[in-house]
């Protein structure tokens, strides 16, 4: 009986190997889970590309520091001021639990630069 369990458990380990054989017919590549890892990591852009990012980024800090472009229109946020009500006992002696009330002092509005 224990040779039997022993042979049962190399059986099941034998499934455990780090060699792949795929015999898939789709259009991928069978490959380990580190192979996979290197793939993902490795660094494959160029250095104009690089430096195509930094140029954009590089821009849009400028933009940023100006700020908006004279002519356009911004709209401009609505002011909400957040109350907070405390529980209270109303005159039916029914408690309230309180909580936010969010109420718009200012609605929003387009103003043009």
């Amino acid at each position: 009986m224990r040779s039997f369990i022993i042979l049962v458990m190399i059986i099941a380990m034998s499934g455990c190997a780090t060699t792949y054989s795929c015999k898939t017919k789709s259009a991928g590549k069978c490959q380990s889970i580190s192979e996979v890892y290197d793939n993902v990591n490795k660094d494959d852009s160029d250095q104009e590309e690089k430096d195509e990012k930094e140029k954009n980024r590089e821009w849009m800090r400028e933009r940023r520091l100006k700020g908006p472009i004279e002519g356009n229109a911004i709209l401009r946020e609505p002011k909400v001021l957040r109350v907070l009500l405390s529980h209270f006992e109303d005159e039916e002696k029914d408690l309230n639990l309180g909580g936010y009330v969010f109420v718009k002092i200012r609605d929003s509005e387009w103003e043009i630069q």
